[in-house]
């Protein structure tokens, strides 16, 4: 199950000219990309989609692509034989692209699934006069209220939900936990209906607006670290190999707002004086900070042009080998790090650019290109690079698919690695399914290079003089298994806190865990080793 993948390209508004009345009618139009999933998370192939007079199926990876649409708020149908027909609201922006995949994809019921409904109207307090135009969301169903600020949403899975409302006059969202019951409408009108304070900027006040974004491709797939293109939008032009950082919550002075398609955001209603302007996305690991950002009254602080800011971005280069010069198959090399790769890149909300490289791809002039182009991209302390190894490896070293044997200059030794590293700019995860693995974060005998510093982070499959164990039951060897398993699934069980991250440590602790039980009482045991400071508990994956 691999994610779809995409270069985002310069989208033109396309123009419908008629004279029926003797008038020239400009239609601005937008495109949607959607990845359609079923309640558990598992992408949809051949759902049936359809938004104003367009319509597609999904495709293998539960993608679809719908091109000329008109702009502004736009019903979309979603149907497929198994599952209950979906009928929500979606924003089309003008000359640009809607991008709805992950937490902001579209979530199917199966049919045989308990649903319920729910009814109300949103007010603003003391004046009780409607609010048109609020977007209501619960349980991945999203409506717009009507003129008498009334809304309807059904086939809402039945249990404890949360509904939240949001509107650009609210001083703050509004949100609940309501309990949808099965076959019953929930109705909250009257004295049960949703009232919201109308916001009222204060006086003597400033503002804050700019341009926030991430590199290219980076937000919804793998995207090859060497097919990175620019991104043009309608409103402001991002720098090339960048594109907005969309949906994004911008806090500074008490006050929030969110980045439109364009990665714009705009907050007025501060109160003058020096503050730090915070911004945190499911995809960005790391909050954006600006500190020291003077509000004056009555005016506009900007973050435009060469002052935009920049979200910070994982890096990921996966290497498989089981065909080396004059050596037997190694089974299972290649399949990991397919898995692995697919795994990173399938649910992870994580902003990434990715790089796969097998058997004769994964030379070591390769392995250093593909981590040479990481650090070329990166730019910020706030990115952070994972590499994975799976195949041929000893003492304090890797073997490249072009390595003869017995040619200590053809390896790549930990002193290797680490120099090819050093550049980067923020943290490294190496995670290493080879024998010996530990030893390329022991500090021997190359010290003091190696891995064994703050920024550096190793999971590795096996210690010294050990081995690794392959199951052909698994496809796989027992470490990868684990490894992927543990980041895969609607609630990965690698997230032993259950906050929806998953950080290095977690990890190793859930493959040391499964591992210890899995290969208990065998003579060939190995258990993985781990080696990290402040970094191992930084988020390598988020669903």
């Amino acid at each position: 199950m691999k994610r779809y993948k995409y270069l985002i390209f310069l989208v033109l508004a396309s123009l419908v000219i008629t004279g029926c009345t003797g008038g020239v009618v400009i239609v601005r139009k937008g495109n949607i990309i959607g990845q359609v999933y079923s309640s558990t998370g598992a992408v949809l192939e051949g759902a049936y989609v359809e938004i104003d007079g367009k319509s597609r199926l999904t495709d293998g990876n539960g993608v679809f692509d719908i091109r000329d649409v008109a702009s502004g708020v736009q019903t979309i149908t979603i149907s497929h034989p198994s599952f209950q027909e979906l009928r929500t609201k979606v924003t089309i922006p003008a000359n640009g692209t809607a991008y709805h995949a992950g937490i902001e994809g579209f979530y199917l019921v199966s049919k045989t699934a308990s649903t319920g409904s729910i009814a109300g109207e949103v007010l603003f307090a003391g004046s009780r006069n409607p609010v048109k135009d609020a977007r209501v969301s619960i349980g991945g169903r999203v409506e717009y209220t009507d003129a008498w600020g009334e809304f309807v949403i059904d086939k809402v899975p039945s249990g404890s939900q949360q509904l939240r409302v949001t509107h650009s006059e609210f001083s703050q969202s509004f949100e609940r936990s309501v309990t949808i019951e099965v076959n019953k409408r929930l109705e909250l009108y009257g004295n049960n209906a949703i009232v919201v304070e109308r916001w009222q900027p204060p006086a003597q006040t400033g503002s804050v607006e700019g341009y926030i974004y991430v590199r290219s491709g980076s937000q919804m797939s793998a995207a090859s670290l060497e097919e990175i293109g620019p991104l043009f939008s309608a409103q402001a032009t991002p720098p090339s190999g960048f594109e907005p950082l969309t949906d994004a919550t911008v806090r500074i002075g008490g006050r929030n707002s969110s980045t439109n398609w364009d990665g714009m955001f705009s907050i007025s209603g501060i109160t003058p004086g020096t503050y730090t302007l915070t911004v945190t996305s499911p995809s960005l690991r790391f909050t954006i900070e600006k500190k020291n950002v003077g509000v004056y009254a009555g005016q506009v602080t900007r973050f435009t042009g060469s002052d935009a800011l920049y979200g910070g971005i994982g890096y990921y280069v996966v290497i498989g080998i089981g065909d080396y010069p004059g050596e037997p198959t190694i089974p299972g090399s290649v399949a990991n790090a397919q898995r692995v790769y697919d795994a990173l890149f399938d649910r992870n909300q994580l902003a990434g650019l990715g790089e796969l490289l097998t058997d004769r791809n994964a030379t070591k002039t390769r392995i250093k290109a593909a981590i040479g182009r990481a650090i070329d991209q990166a730019d910020s302390l706030d990115d952070y690079l994972v590499i994975y190894f799976s195949g041929l490896s000893g003492q304090d070293y890797l073997s490249p698919s072009d390595d003869p044997g017995g040619d200590w200059s053809k390896v790549i030794t930990d002193t290797d690695l680490e120099r090819w590293v050093s550049d980067f700019p923020g943290s490294v995860t190496l995670i290493i399914d080879g024998s010996e693995s530990s030893t390329m974060a022991d500090g021997f005998p190359f010290q003091p290079l190696a891995f064994r510093k703050h920024e550096y982070t190793v999971i590795s499959a096996a210690g010294p003089r050990q081995g690794i164990f392959y199951d052909p039951s698994l496809g796989s060897s027992v470490f990868t298994h684990f490894l992927v398993k543990g980041i895969s699934g609607w609630y990965p069980p690698a997230d032993l806190n259950g906050d929806g991250d998953i950080t290095a440590s977690e990890l190793y602790q859930y493959v040391y865990s499964e591992m210890d039980d899995y290969l208990w009482g065998d003579p060939d045991r190995h258990l993985p080793s781990f080696w990290g400071t402040d970094y191992g508990y930084s988020v390598i994956f988020r669903y």
